[in-house]
């Protein structure tokens, strides 16, 4: 995907894990962000 050719804005995901079980997978979360990025031309 090349980032011109973006016309949506775009959402990254973050995920703080506090616990883990045995097989390493998430029992707890300490956080969770969203974060939305907006891209337009500048001229």
């Amino acid at each position: 995907m090349r980032l011109r050719e973006v016309k949506k804005p775009l959402y990254l995901f973050f995920v703080a894990v506090s616990e883990y079980d045995a097989n390493g997978k998430p029992v707890k979360e300490l956080m969770r962000r969203k974060i939305r990025i907006e891209w337009f031309d500048e001229l």
